[in-house]
């Protein structure tokens, strides 16, 4: 008699196989969109630095500049769980920082990494509360 298909045995070591890959796979994908986001909001950092400095250069101070409400969120327009960075500008006349900080409610927060960026070309990353480190005062 003539058997077509496959055994048993055939199909778990396929379900194995799969299974490591997929073991191996998923940790690194979220890894990098980790990363993605981190390199979204440093760059985030640096348009909303480059437009304080064109507002300084206009009318010698930083006094007339705020945040635009799509900057305050990243990725741009997500609220909510979908956003992983809230960003906050703290200035005065001469000076000014800005801090982009990971939204606690993410399931996996603790990965993510802080940011800031100060009016002297000060650049601070650190895990963990969104506290600007003495560091970078």
């Amino acid at each position: 008699m003539k058997n077509n298909g496959f055994t048993l045995i055939e199909l778990m070591v396929v379900v194995i196989i799969v299974a490591i890959i997929t073991a191996i796979l998923v940790p690194n994908y979220q890894n990098y969109k980790r990363k993605n986001d981190e390199n979204i909001a440093t760059q985030a950092l640096d348009q909303i630095a480059l437009d304080l400095e064109k507002e300084k250069a206009r009318n010698f101070s930083f006094e007339g500049f705020s945040l635009n409400t799509s900057d305050r969120t990243l990725p741009k327009g997500k609220v909510g769980d979908a956003s992983k960075y809230e960003v906050s500008l703290t200035k005065t006349i001469q000076t000014w920082t800005l801090m982009a900080c990971v939204n606690d409610k993410l399931s996996d927060a603790s990965k993510y990494t802080n940011f800031a960026k100060t009016h002297d070309g000060r650049k601070c990353e650190w895990k963990g509360t969104c506290v600007l480190p003495e560091a970078c005062k």
